[in-house]
């Protein structure tokens, strides 16, 4: 799912795998590694190249 703006400096992004919403700040960047804080599901930031938008995928 793409990211939400919930507030200047954030982001906010539901898991992909138990759509708990994770938020994002500036201090993450595509491809950092970050965890689900509810279901620990090892996540990876990524980005479109298209459109720009952030996006969370599995990274098992």
């Amino acid at each position: 799912m793409a990211g939400k703006v919930s507030s200047k400096d954030s982001l906010t992004i539901d898991c992909p795998m138990c759509d708990v919403e994770i938020t994002i700040t500036q201090d993450d960047r595509p491809g950092d590694q970050i965890f689900c804080v509810y279901c620990s599901t090892p996540l990876k930031i990524r980005k479109k190249k298209e459109t720009d938008e952030i996006y969370l995928e599995e990274d098992f």
